[in-house]
C-alpha cells in the first residue's frame, strides 16, 4: 500500500493567497479564475451571480435531458399534482334559509332558482353585481359578487361549489338565517314557539324505591363514584315521579357549550352560533335548524312535593336539538326532532343519549378503543342504553370479546347494566333487574 498516496489525503496544505502588493510566497498557490474571486463592486457581484445562474441552468439542463431514468425516477417518486377542476367564473348556484325566501338580482327576482346539480346554474355578465334574499318576516340578506371574482371586496358566502358538465364546477352562494336576522317581535315569537314544542315533548316515568337519580350539584347526600357525569346523586327512599323537560337556550353568550357536529366551537356549525339557531341542511319544504336546549329533571313525591327542581341532565353541556320550522301568515310552526320512535338514533337529535354519548371519555380506552352504539325507547324519561365494544387499535393485540358491555343512563345517573360493564368498570352502580330489563327493551327495539 502506499503510505505517501494516503498521506496526500489526509494532509492539508495552506497557503497564502496573493495580496494587492504580492507576497513572496504567492506562487505556491493556485491562480483563482477572475469569475471566482470576490466581487469588489455591486456591478461585479450582479455580473457573477448572472453568470452562476447561468452555469447552473445550463447544467440542470444538460443532465435532465441525457439523464431519462433519473427523470422517470423523480416522476414516481413526486407525482405530478392532481389538477384542479376549472371553475366558471361567470355562473354559480344559489341557496338559502328559510327555503321560502327569492333571489333578487340586481334588482330583478330570479323566477326560479336552480336546484343544485339538477338544474344550469345562474349566469352573471361581467361586473359587479348585488344579490338579495328576501323571506318574509327575516330582514332582507344583501351581498355583492364579481366577475370575475374580486376577492378583496365581494361579500357573498361562497365556501362551497358544486360540479356542471365539462369537467368543471361552480361556486354557490349562500344565506344563512337565524335569530339575529329577525326584527325583535318575530325573534320573540319563534323562541316562544320553539319553547312550547320543546314543552310538548315533556316526558314522565317513576323513579322506583331504591332507584338512584342526580341531584344538584350542591347536594351533599352521597359522592359519586367515578365514571359519572351527575356531580352527585343519592337513591330513592320512596316512589318519586320523575319530569324530563327541555329549555330553549338563545343566549349567544351562554356560559356551556353544546354537543354540536362540529367540536372546534364552543356551539356552532359552520361559524354559525347555534344558539341563535344554525342553518344545517338546504331543504326546499322547511328550515332545518340546530339549537341549544338544556334539559333537566324535576323530581316530586306522589303528593306533589317537590325534593329537587331544575336538575341539569348533563352539567357539562347543553344538547343539541334539531328542529323543523315554517312560517305562515298564522304565524311560527316549529317541530323538534328527538329521534324515531321505534328507538333509532340519527347522531344528534336524542336528548336522553348526548350525555353519555359526548361524555363517554369518562370511561376511558386502554389497549383497545371502544366504539359506542345508543339505543333509546320513546319515553324520554326512561334513559338510554349505551353499548361498548372493544375495536383493538391497529397493530395491538387482537382482544377477544364476543359480547358488549352495556350500559344504562337514567335520571342522569350510569349504570353497568350486564356483567361485562360490570367487569369493564366496577365502581359503577350495578342496575337492578328492572333497570335490566328496559336496557333489553331499548335494545330489541332498536334492531327492530
Amino acid at each position: 500500500m502506499n503510505t505517501d498516496r494516503e498521506s496526500d489525503h489526509h494532509d492539508v496544505q495552506i497557503v497564502d493567497l496573493p495580496g494587492e502588493g504580492g507576497a513572496a510566497s504567492a506562487g505556491k498557490g493556485v491562480s483563482l479564475p477572475s469569475w471566482l474571486k470576490a466581487p469588489r463592486s455591486p456591478r461585479q457581484r450582479r455580473r457573477r451571480l448572472v453568470i452562476l445562474v447561468m452555469l447552473a441552468s445550463v447544467a440542470l439542463l444538460v443532465i435532465f435531458s441525457s439523464m431519462t431514468s433519473i427523470r422517470s425516477l423523480i416522476t414516481r417518486i413526486i407525482p405530478a399534482p392532481t389538477p384542479v377542476p376549472p371553475l366558471a367564473v361567470d355562473q354559480f348556484y344559489v341557496q338559502g334559509d328559510p327555503p321560502w325566501g327569492q333571489v333578487v338580482i340586481d334588482g330583478h327576482a330570479v323566477a326560479h332558482l336552480p336546484v343544485i346539480e339538477t338544474d344550469p346554474p345562474l349566469r352573471l355578465s361581467p361586473g359587479r353585481h348585488t344579490l338579495q334574499w328576501r323571506a318574509a318576516p327575516f330582514v332582507t340578506q344583501s351581498c355583492t359578487i364579481s366577475v370575475p371574482a374580486n376577492f378583496s371586496s365581494d361579500t357573498c358566502i361562497d365556501n362551497n361549489s358544486a360540479p356542471i358538465s365539462g369537467g368543471r364546477y361552480v361556486l354557490i352562494i349562500t344565506f344563512m338565517a337565524s335569530l339575529n336576522t329577525l326584527p325583535p317581535d318575530q325573534r320573540a315569537a319563534l323562541t316562544s314557539a320553539t319553547q312550547a314544542a320543546l314543552d310538548s315533548q315533556q316526558s314522565t316515568t317513576t323513579v322506583r324505591t331504591g332507584e338512584y337519580y342526580a341531584l344538584p350539584a350542591w347536594c351533599h347526600e352521597m359522592q359519586p363514584l367515578p365514571p359519572q357525569i351527575a356531580p352527585c346523586y343519592t337513591a330513592a327512599t320512596q316512589p318519586l315521579k320523575a319530569t324530563l323537560s327541555f329549555q330553549l337556550d338563545a343566549n349567544a353568550n351562554t356560559d356551556l357549550s353544546c354537543d354540536s357536529p362540529e367540536t372546534q366551537g364552543p356551539c356552532e356549525f359552520s361559524a354559525q352560533n347555534c344558539h341563535l339557531f344554525c342553518s344545517l341542511d338546504f331543504v326546499p319544504s322547511a328550515w332545518v335548524a340546530g339549537t341549544a336546549v338544556r334539559a333537566v329533571w324535576t323530581f316530586t313525591m306522589l303528593n306533589g312535593q317537590v325534593v329537587a327542581r331544575n336538575v341539569p341532565d348533563n352539567p357539562t353541556e347543553e344538547e343539541f336539538v334539531l328542529v323543523q320550522i315554517a312560517w305562515d301568515r298564522t304565524g311560527w310552526h316549529v317541530m323538534p326532532f328527538f329521534g324515531g320512535s321505534n328507538g333509532s338514533l340519527p347522531p344528534f337529535g336524542y336528548p336522553t343519549c348526548q350525555p353519555i354519548e359526548s361524555n363517554t371519555n369518562l370511561f376511558g380506552t386502554s389497549p383497545a378503543v371502544l366504539q359506542w352504539n345508543f339505543a333509546a325507547s320513546s319515553v324520554l324519561a326512561d334513559g338510554c342504553v349505551a353499548e361498548a365494544t372493544l375495536q383493538t387499535e391497529i397493530g395491538a393485540t387482537p382482544i377477544p370479546n364476543d359480547r358488549g358491555a352495556y350500559c344504562l343512563y337514567r335520571f342522569g345517573v350510569i349504570l353497568a347494566v350486564n356483567a361485562q360493564a360490570h367487569h369493564d368498570w366496577p365502581n359503577l352502580p350495578v342496575a337492578d333487574a328492572y333497570e335490566q330489563s328496559l336496557a333489553q327493551q331499548f335494545v330489541a327495539q332498536a334492531r327492530s
